[in-house]
Order: C-alpha cells, then structure tokens, then sequence
C-alpha cells in the first residue's frame, strides 16, 4: 500500500495543469514562481509571448477595468494562464469573471483559465482598490503546450506590467476666473491660484471636450494642456493660458 501511495504522488507531482493550476504560479512575488514549475522549457524562450491589454496608465481607487490576457505562439494542444494584482506581496483590489470570457475561473486572488484553449484569449475585470496603495503590479505567466501528452515541449512565457495610481486632486481654490473668446485666436483661460499655497503647475493638466463631454473622465483631448517643470503659481495669483496667434 505504501509502494502504491507512492507511484500515486509522484504522477500527480509531474502532470501538467490543464484544468487550471494550484495558487502562486503567475510570476508574482514574493516566489515568482511560473508555469515552469511544472512544465518542461526555459522562460520566455519561445516564439510567442504573454502580454495584458486593458491596463490603464494609472488606477482611479474603486474604478473597475476590463483586462485581457492573450497568449501567442507555437503550440499543438492550446494555451492556459495564470494571473494576480499586487502591491508587494499581498493581493489588491477585487477580481472577478468577466461575461465575454470562457475557459476561465477565479482560484482565490488569482485569474486562470480552468481549460486549454486554443485561442490564448481571455478577459477578467478588476476593481482599484478604495484608496491609493501605491504601485500596483499585475503580473502573468503563460504556457504554450507542445506536441506530446506529458508536460515537456511547452513553451512559458512571463510577464509584469506597473501601474501606479492617479488620485483626485483636491482642486479647492484653484479655479478658472475668467474666460474669453473672440474672433479666430483671440481666446484665453485664467487660473487663480486660491489654495493660500504655491504650486507647481507642471503637475496639472487641462483636457476637454467638444461640445460637452459624453461621459465623466473621458475626454476628446485628454491632457491637451500641459505646463513645463518649474512652472509656478503663486498663492493669490493668476496664470493666463493663450493661443499664440492671439493678438
């Protein structure tokens, strides 16, 4: 019976996930453990890749994102993944399945597929968490499966993307205070500077819209007015924004 317990555990130990591994193998911290743990191959040495679409450049806290997963390269019976989010070495915000998405399942606070597809292509939503935690890194590991039924002849592939987060600003005291518009480039904007503190303009941005904006945080012109490094505003004073055709 021992002898039998034995050639039981050492089968389960070299099989390859195909129904979705265990927690931990999404080449996240603090192990960076990956596919390779139980697959055959060198990381990121094949022809493909595994890469995120859907990041934003930085998290709004509490706003929720679609993320897709996309595995590529060659292989003979399809492609599984795995995935987290983290800030260090714990788990942040909220993930969760996504309705457009197959062959996936949640595993705790990791994202996986729960079968080989041949696609390679998947999509879960996440939740920012409610406050800024600094730094957020999501990271994957991805298998490309080769041609036999074991676990050797597959290709795994890693990845970490770094998204920071954007607060609101508290903008209190720092206002437009008057506008005008004439004929062709007689136009300007002024800010007043009321917070009772000097600030650094070049950490500001304006964006707008045409005609009114569609929808909130979303903009025709997003950031289309910046101001260099060292840009100051004094407490109490005005800057004035103009096109330089203005006459």
């Amino acid at each position: 019976m021992r002898k039998l317990i034995s050639i039981i555990f050492l089968n389960v130990i070299i099989m390859g996930n195909s129904g979705g591994p265990g927690q931990g193998y999404s080449h996240n911290a603090p192990n960076f453990n990956n596919c390779t743990n139980c697959h055959s191959g060198t990381v990121n040495s094949g022809d493909g890749n595994v890469t995120f679409t859907g990041l934003p450049e930085s998290y709004i806290p509490g706003e929720t994102y679609s993320i897709g997963v996309t595995v590529t390269g060659s292989n003979e019976r399809g492609y599984g993944f795995q995935a987290t989010a983290q800030s260090g070495n714990d788990a942040v915000g909220e993930i969760s399945l996504n309705s457009n998405s197959e062959n996936l399942e949640l595993n705790g606070s990791y994202i996986q597929h729960n079968s080989r597809t041949s696609s390679g292509s998947w999509v879960f939503d996440w939740v920012a968490p409610s406050s800024d935690v600094g730094d957020v890194t999501f990271s994957a590991s991805g298998l490309a499966t080769g041609g036999n039924n074991g676990n050797g002849g597959d290709d795994v592939y890693t990845n970490a993307i770094i998204v920071p987060a954007t607060v609101p600003v508290d903008f209190e005291g720092l206002f437009f205070s008057e506008y005008a518009e004439g004929s062709s480039y007689n136009k300007y904007l002024e800010i007043y500077n009321g917070t009772g503190s000097d600030l650094d303009l070049s950490e500001y941005s304006i964006s707008s819209c045409n005609n009114g904006c569609d929808s909130e945080n979303e903009f025709d012109y997003p950031d289309n007015i910046t101001f260099d490094a060292g840009t100051n505003l004094s407490a109490g004073d005005v800057y004035v924004i103009y096109h330089p055709g203005c006459r």
